[in-house]
C-alpha cells in the first residue's frame, strides 16, 4: 500500500516537473541551474531575511491559490531562463555577445572556433592570403562527343590514393559514343566513394572531356591525392590514355598566408588561429590585408533587446492575469511599472517605452539608430541595470510566490526579540502539490 502511495506522489511530482519546468538549450543557463554550496547559502539567507520580517498568518489553500502560485513561480523561472538565453544572468555578460567581422569577406571570413568565446577586450588579427590550397585535377582530352572511338569489350583501370588501391570495371558496347562512355565513367567514379569528383565538360564545338578532381586539397608527404593507370588490371587497358585522364593538369597545393606578419601554410583553406578563430580562405589576394576583428554583434544585440522586452512582457502579462482573483498582485505590477518608469529616459535611447498596461513597446527604427550611436555602450549599461532589477523582482516571486496571496494576519513578530529561523516559511508552495495525496 505504501509503495502505491509513494508511486502516486512520484507521478504527481513528475507531472509538475515536465509540465511547468522551463527548458533551455543554453549551456550557461544549464550550468547556473546546478545549485552550488554558495548559491544554497544565498537562498537560505534570503529565506531567513523573509522570515525575520514576516508576520504569522493563516492562508486558504484553495484550488485557485494552487494554480496561481504554480503559475507565478514558473513565470518567474521562465523569465530568468529567457534572460540567461540572451547572454547570461551575470550583469557583465548581459547583451555582451560579440562576433568576428572580416574587413573583406570575399577574401576570408571567420567565426569562433568550437566553444571559443570572446575575450573581455576587443581584439583583432591581420591576414594576407597569398595562395589558396588547391585540389589535384586531371583534365581529360577533348574528343568528338558522338564518335565511336573505343572498341567494345570489358575494361578496367586502377585508382590509387594515399590509403588504398581501387580497380573500377565497366563494359563498352558497339554503339557507345565517347560522351556515353565519359558519362558512365563519371557516374562510376562518383558512386565509388574514392575521394574523386568526376564530371564531363563540353567545349561548345561538339567535343567533350572527362575531368577528375580530388575532394581534398594539398598533398600528403609529397604524394599526390590520386593516380590513375590501367597497365596492370584484370580487364582490357588503354582507356586511361584514350580519354587522357592519366596526366595531372593542376597539382594539389597548400595554402600560403600570413597572420600578423608570420608566414604560414595549410593543406586546406579552413584554418584555425589562436584556438579561437576558425577562418575560411576564399580568394588569393597577396596585396590586400584582411583584418579580423572581434566586435559587439549589433544585429544579435538588437534581437536580444527585443527578446528582453518580449520576456518582460510575458512575465507582466502572466502576473496581470490574477489582478482580480488575487488583488495583492497589484503591488507587484505597480512596483514593476514604477521600476520601468525610472529607466524611461535611458530606454528611450533604444526606442523602448512603457505603455499603459506596463508592457514595453519598441520602435525598431529608433533601436537601430540607438545601437549605432557613439554613446550606445554607456546607455546599454543602464539597460543592464534595468534587467538586473527586473530579475531581482522575478527572483522574489520565484522564492516566495505565496507572498502575493491574500492572507489573514494573526500576529506580528516582536522586532526586538530573537527568533528561530523558519526555513519552511517559503515552502508552503511546495506542499500544495502533494496536499491531496497525503
Amino acid at each position: 500500500m505504501a509503495s502505491l502511495h509513494n508511486t502516486a506522489i512520484h507521478n504527481v511530482y513528475d507531472y509538475y516537473r515536465q509540465a511547468f519546468a522551463p527548458h533551455s538549450s543554453n549551456k550557461k543557463e544549464r550550468d547556473q541551474k546546478v545549485t552550488s554550496k554558495g548559491d544554497s547559502k544565498g537562498i537560505y539567507s534570503q529565506i531567513r531575511s523573509i522570515d525575520k520580517e514576516s508576520p504569522v498568518f493563516i492562508m486558504n489553500y484553495s484550488k485557485d491559490i494552487r494554480a496561481f502560485s504554480v503559475h507565478m513561480k514558473e513565470s518567474a523561472l521562465k523569465f530568468r531562463s529567457n534572460i540567461a538565453d540572451l547572454g547570461g544572468l551575470d550583469q557583465e555578460d548581459m547583451f555582451g555577445k560579440k562576433s568576428i567581422f572580416s574587413s573583406d569577406d570575399s577574401i576570408a571570413d571567420a567565426k569562433y572556433y568550437r566553444d571559443a568565446s570572446p575575450s573581455e577586450e576587443e581584439d583583432s588579427l591581420e591576414l594576407i592570403v597569398k595562395n589558396l590550397a588547391q585540389p589535384q585535377k586531371n583534365q581529360g582530352s577533348f574528343l568528338p562527343s558522338y564518335d565511336i572511338g573505343v572498341p567494345p569489350g570489358a575494361y578496367s583501370f586502377d585508382v590509387t590514393n594515399s590509403v588504398s588501391n581501387y580497380e573500377l570495371q565497366f563494359t563498352v558496347s558497339e554503339t557507345d559514343t565517347n560522351i556515353n562512355i565519359q558519362n558512365r565513367l563519371a557516374r562510376l567514379i562518383n558512386n565509388s566513394g574514392i575521394g574523386i569528383t568526376a564530371s564531363v565538360e563540353e567545349d561548345g564545338a561538339g567535343n567533350s572531356a572527362l575531368s577528375l578532381t580530388s575532394n581534398t586539397t594539398g598533398y600528403n608527404d609529397g604524394k599526390n591525392p590520386f593516380e590513375i593507370s590501367d597497365e596492370d588490371t584484370s580487364q582490357q587497358g588503354g582507356i586511361v590514355d584514350f580519354f587522357g585522364i592519366r596526366d595531372i593538369t593542376q597539382p594539389a597545393s597548400w595554402a600560403t598566408y600570413s597572420v600578423n606578419g608570420v608566414e604560414k601554410q595549410s593543406p586546406t583553406n579552413d584554418i584555425v588561429e589562436q584556438q579561437k578563430y576558425a577562418i575560411k580562405l576564399k580568394k588569393a589576394a597577396p596585396d590586400t590585408t584582411v583584418t579580423m576583428e572581434t566586435k559587439p554583434d549589433y544585429e544579435s544585440l538588437s534581437e536580444n533587446i527585443k527578446g528582453l522586452a518580449s520576456s518582460y512582457n510575458d512575465f507582466v502579462k502572466a502576473v496581470s492575469e490574477y489582478l482580480v482573483k488575487q488583488p495583492r498582485t497589484t503591488l507587484l505590477v505597480g512596483s514593476m511599472k514604477q521600476m520601468t518608469s525610472s529607466y524611461a529616459s535611458q530606454m528611450a535611447h533604444f526606442g523602448m517605452k512603457q505603455n499603459g498596461d506596463g508592457m514595453i513597446e519598441i520602435d525598431e527604427a529608433k533601436l537601430t539608430e540607438g545601437l549605432s550611436s557613439e554613446d550606445a555602450g554607456d546607455t546599454l549599461q543602464s539597460l543592464k541595470d534595468f534587467t538586473r532589477t527586473a530579475l531581482t523582482k522575478a527572483s522574489q516571486v520565484q522564492l516566495d510566490p505565496m507572498n502575493y496571496v491574500d492572507k489573514k494576519i494573526v500576529a506580528y513578530k516582536n522586532p526586538l526579540k530573537e527568533h528561530f529561523s523558519n526555513p519552511y516559511l517559503t515552502s508552503s508552495y511546495s506542499g500544495l502539490m502533494f496536499n491531496s495525496y497525503m
